[in-house]
């Protein structure tokens, strides 16, 4: 799939993907006990881009998140047609829209907006750029991230290989950590596949090759479970994604930010301070505001913040 790339990416896809996970009964079986299904929305300009999730049934009407190249946006717009059906109204001092942005430029693990596969798929390009070999980004579930108890959260980066195409995008990925990195005992603490990436289907749009439908799989060692499957060789599934892009369009009128139609409740990593219990800056905000603008606010209002540093 070699090919020159003479001009920066510029694109947006449609499509839908998939999370399903195997149940006890389902690793014997295969059947899959849960599945969610999400509309999603990739634009991207060279190496800022945006990713939008939605469905239509779930409490969470839909999820952006976004990169700047230096900082990494999120939001998560509650249902509020759902949240009136249920509770008979809105709460007059509640938000239902909340925000995250800390400096960054890519995303810190699986969560339930599964903005992940979607990065890996088609914004990954200056990650693997800066990433040759070794360790990276594992799709693990980081737990609190996006119920904003971390605004500069941790990730797992578990030993990897990979293969890129002509459009530098990662064709196929294979984390092979060591089980001992997950407290596996032995004999299950050595080197196993414990996630796959791959891109089933390229097409092409304007020049570049881009996924048509890939896929993101997790394992763990099959004799680990109190009753092993007897139908799995070493590894047994425990969940799996799949993705399928419907259309490729062009650009117009770009941005990377997640849009902001009403206030929101905004906790902010780029700074330490505040009045927040756990030392992370949160403040309502009806626009996603600048460096200068926060500390402008914060002196005005008293506030002593810490501003951090930028992280590659």
């Amino acid at each position: 799939m070699g090919q020159t790339r003479i001009q920066p990416p510029r694109f947006q896809a449609e499509g839908e993907i998939i999370y399903s996970v195997f149940g006890d009964r389902g690793r014997l079986t295969r059947e899959r006990h849960m599945i969610y299904n999400k509309r999603f929305l990739v634009a991207r300009e060279d190496q800022q881009w945006k990713i939008r999730t939605s469905s239509l049934n779930d409490g969470i009407e839909y999820e952006e998140a976004g990169c700047d190249g230096l900082r990494f946006f999120e939001l998560r717009q509650m249902n509020e047609d759902k949240i009136r059906r249920e509770r008979g109204g809105l709460s007059p001092n509640g938000y239902t829209t909340s925000g995250w942005v800390r400096y960054g430029k890519f995303p810190v693990g699986m969560d339930s907006n599964l903005v992940f596969p979607l990065w890996l798929a088609f914004c990954s390009t200056d990650y693997f750029h800066h990433h040759r070999e070794g360790r990276i980004v594992s799709p693990e579930f980081q737990q609190g991230a996006m119920l904003f108890q971390k605004a500069a959260p941790a990730f797992h980066a578990r030993s990897a290989t990979w293969q890129l195409n002509g459009s530098f995008l990662p064709g196929k990925i294979e984390w092979r950590p060591e089980g001992k990195e997950y407290g596996y005992p032995p004999p299950f603490d050595g080197e196993f596949l414990s996630a796959s990436f791959e891109i089933l289907q390229w097409g092409e749009f304007l020049g570049l090759q881009l996924p048509t439908n890939f896929e993101l799989k997790t394992f763990f060692p099959n004799n680990f479970q109190l009753h092993p499957d007897p139908t799995q060789g070493e590894l047994c599934p425990s969940w799996i994604i799949e993705g399928e892009a419907h259309c490729f369009h062009d650009l117009s009128d770009f941005s990377c930010w997640p849009v902001l139609t009403k206030k929101a409740i905004i906790t902010d990593g780029r700074f330490r301070g505040g009045c927040c219990p756990d030392g992370w800056l949160s403040y309502g905000s009806s626009t996603w505001m600048t460096e200068d603008e926060v500390e402008a606010k914060n002196q005005q209002h008293g506030i002593k913040c810490e501003k951090q540093i930028p992280q590659d």
